[in-house]
């Protein structure tokens, strides 16, 4: 991850982008949207890895991707959401979150139609 200082008003969320992060996130695609045939070849979606509950991304390489979004995400939270640069880490009542938010604001940062969005206030996105 770049440290070096950005005056930026905003900075762009940090998408999931690494190899196997976007392999977890197709899969889970293809595990809800996909052909019959796709979702046969994938098996049981209950034993996909799901990026916001990283416990169940048993791939060490697939952890540590995670975890490096993570971090990005926290870091990018901090700064367009605190605005505090001493900030540090979110406060300890949004740890639970540090995993869900992410994925949520991807979801939504991708969202194009078809279903209607996730309400975000009932998420805690208020």
């Amino acid at each position: 991850m770049d440290r070096t200082p950005d005056k930026s008003l905003v900075w762009t969320f940090p998408t999931p982008n690494t190899p196997l992060l976007a392999v977890a996130y197709r899969d889970l695609y293809l595990a809800a949207e996909g052909t019959a045939q796709q979702k046969e070849m994938l098996g049981d979606p209950a034993l996909l890895p799901r990026p916001w509950d990283p416990a169940t991304c048993q791939d060490p390489l697939l952890r540590q991707e995670v975890w490096d979004w993570l971090e990005e995400f926290v870091v990018w939270f901090n700064r367009d959401y605190v605005w505090d640069p001493n900030a540090g880490m979110i406060r300890p009542r949004r740890n639970h979150h540090a995993a869900t938010r992410p994925v949520m604001r991807h979801a939504l940062g991708a969202h194009v139609g078809g279903r209607p969005a996730p309400a975000l206030p009932r998420l805690g996105w208020s």
